[in-house]
C-alpha cells in the first residue's frame, strides 16, 4: 500500500534578488600564478560576490515554517519521537540527518534561484524533492506504515522518479507538451 503525499511547495517568486556587492579577484600576483595561458587568464577574471542576507533571513523563515509542518507529520505518526541532533561523539537520529539535507538543499536552491543560476536551481530543486520524499519514507518506515509516493510521480523528478533532462523543466517537472 502506498502513501500519496504532495511534493514540497517554494514559493519562488518571493525569494528575494541577490545583490551584487562587487568584484574579488585572485590575491596571487602575476608571477607566482602556475599553469598555461588560458588557466592564468582565468584566474586573472574576477569573481561576483553576492550579498546574500536577505536570502538567509527569507530562508529562516520558510524554514521554521517547513520544519513546524515535518515535526507535526513526524509527532502524528510516532508520538514518542524525540529529535536528537548529531555531536562528535555520536550521531544523532536518522530524521535529524535527513531535515538537515533538506534545509540545505532548500538554502542553497534560494541562493542559486536569487544569483538566477539556473543550472544550480535544477540540481537543487531535484534534491529537494528526493530529500523531502526521503523524510516521508523514513517517518513511515519507522512507523511500519506504507511507503509514500508524491501524487503525480510521473511528473516530479526526483532520486526515485528520474525524468530524462530534455522532458524536465528547471524546476524538476515535467514539461507540458507543446501542440504545433
Amino acid at each position: 500500500m502506498s502513501i500519496k503525499i504532495k511534493p514540497l511547495f517554494i514559493h519562488y517568486k518571493s525569494i528575494p534578488k541577490a545583490e551584487s556587492k562587487g568584484l574579488k579577484f585572485s590575491s596571487t600576483p602575476l608571477e607566482q600564478r602556475k599553469g598555461g595561458i588560458w588557466s592564468q587568464m582565468k584566474q586573472a577574471r574576477g569573481e561576483i560576490q553576492w550579498d546574500l542576507s536577505a536570502i538567509s533571513t527569507h530562508h529562516k523563515a520558510t524554514w521554521a515554517d517547513i520544519e513546524s509542518r515535518l515535526m507535526k507529520h513526524t509527532m502524528r505518526h510516532l508520538p514518542d519521537y524525540t529529535p536528537r541532533r548529531a555531536t562528535m561523539a555520536s550521531a544523532g537520529d536518522k530524521l535529524s540527518g535527513i531535515r538537515h539535507d533538506l534545509k540545505m538543499s532548500i538554502l542553497y536552491l534560494m541562493q542559486s534561484y536569487a544569483k538566477k543560476e539556473w543550472a544550480m536551481v535544477a540540481s537543487y530543486s531535484s534534491a529537494v524533492n528526493t530529500h523531502y520524499l526521503a523524510y516521508h519514507i523514513a517517518v513511515s518506515g519507522l512507523a511500519g506504515k506504507g511507503i509514500p509516493e508524491y501524487y503525480n510521480k510521473e511528473n516530479i523528478h526526483c532520486g526515485y522518479h528520474p525524468i530524462p533532462r530534455g522532458e524536465r523543466s528547471i524546476f524538476s517537472r515535467r514539461k507540458k507538451p507543446v501542440k504545433k
